[in-house]
Formats: structure tokens, sequence, C-alpha cells
């Protein structure tokens, strides 16, 4: 069992992108945030409804 990364990257138009990513011990944990971060954006499309722009989310939990 080794090292995961999940790599986050917010879409938000013309705006700058915001990336970063997060290192966990196991797939598991790795892939629960990432779960996490996808009701985040779902919540924030709701919120973000009619709006010109709405953020978009990419993630993928890694093997390091």
């Amino acid at each position: 069992m080794g090292e995961y990364i999940l790599l986050v990257t917010w879409f938000f138009g013309s705006r700058p992108l915001d990336s970063y990513q997060v290192t966990f011990s196991s797939r598991d944990a790795c892939q629960a945030a990432q779960i996490e971060l996808k009701k985040e954006e779902s919540r924030l499309f709701q919120i973000s409804a009619g709006a010109p722009v709405v953020p978009i989310l990419s993630s993928v939990c890694v093997a390091r």
C-alpha cells in the first residue's frame, strides 16, 4: 500500500484556475476526499444556477 495523490483543478470560466494536490496514505482516503469535492461541485452548481459561468471540477487520484 503506497501513497496516493489527489490532483484537483477548479475551472471558473475566464477567472484563473485553482489547482492543488493533496497526499493520502490510502486509495480509499483519496477517493473519499474526491467524493466530498464532487459534492461541493454539485452544491456550487446549484447555487450558481442561471449564472453565466459555473465552477467545474477536475479531480483524479493517482498512485505515487
